[in-house]
């Protein structure tokens, strides 16, 4: 049994991950929805996704002054 890799899988691959940032990004759901989406825990995308928590609050701080300056 020696050099046997184990452990649990991934449930985020680099395709769900990519699709996690473009919902994020986009802005019109939860966490907890893109989550749901990607099939996985929110916590799993707070710790994949850069910034974490911080990073999800900035990014729709940052999409809520580009709309308010756009209807300006």
């Amino acid at each position: 049994m020696r050099g046997r890799i184990g452990g649990r899988p991934r449930t985020l691959n680099q395709t769900k991950l990519t699709i996690a940032q473009t919902l994020t990004v986009n802005g019109n759901l939860s966490m907890a929805e893109i989550a749901r989406q990607v099939g996985c825990a929110p916590s799993t995308l707070y710790r994949s996704l850069p910034g974490g928590r911080r990073g999800s609050t900035t990014v729709a701080a940052g999409r809520q002054t580009m709309e308010m300056s756009a209807t300006a």
